[in-house]
């Protein structure tokens, strides 16, 4: 299974280029995943196209790009709308506090910038179950404790630039979803989907 541009052993801005990284969206993730199979690999079709979390876009987007190219997707943990709401504003304010940091300098740093590290946290807040969190934090000891834990996790992980880059193409695409009135013939089935809350996990059947 390939990295997608920007993670892993693809490339990054912080193989060197940082801000002068070319700026690529899900779009731009997608089309290099569909040239990898086909000209790469030498691949003309597809049973299935499975994505979770950030790869079920890849999904709905590989469906409204490439229709023909599968005969159906799974998209897991989702649903083809634009990020909003909570899950757009929690992304908005990490990549706010990666801009705003003045040690961030325009993404030309020679040490990492600190103020992220200490908001990206707010992503285990909104992925976890109330119950989860209440069992990593019983006390406010322990509370602090597991949030200095987080902190010091985004301060071996990441880099800044990267997750800035990674952040923006969640909360700027959208769907034409035209494909959903294509003929069934050149169209890929949508197969049942599971679609993720805080503490349970429910099935949710996309219409065709």
């Amino acid at each position: 299974m390939p990295d997608g541009i920007g993670k892993g052993g693809s490339s990054k801005p912080s193989d060197g280029l940082q801000s002068r990284f070319p700026v690529y969206g899900y779009r731009d993730l997608v089309e290099a995943q569909y040239r990898l199979v086909t000209e790469g690999l030498g691949i003309d079709r597809l049973m299935v196209k499975l994505g979770s979390s950030k790869g079920r876009m890849h999904a709905w987007l590989w469906a409204e790009q490439y229709p023909a190219m599968m005969d159906a997707i799974v998209p897991i943990a989702c649903s083809p709308v634009a990020v909003t709401g909570r899950n757009y504003l929690w992304r908005h304010l990490i990549i706010e506090a990666i801009k705003d940091d003045p040690e961030y300098q325009e993404g030309r740093y020679m040490t990492q910038p600190r103020s992220f590290q200490r908001v990206l946290p707010l992503s285990y807040l909104f992925m976890n179950s109330v119950q989860t969190m209440e069992v990593m934090g019983r006390t406010h000891a322990e509370a602090k404790h597991t949030y200095e834990t987080w902190v010091e996790a985004a301060r071996k992980n990441y880099d800044a630039n990267d997750l800035l880059y990674w952040f923006r193409p969640l909360t700027t695409t959208t769907l034409k979803r035209s494909w959903i009135k294509s003929s069934r013939t050149s169209s890929p089935s949508i197969l049942p989907v599971i679609c993720s809350t805080p503490s349970n996990w429910e099935p949710l059947s996309v219409p065709l």
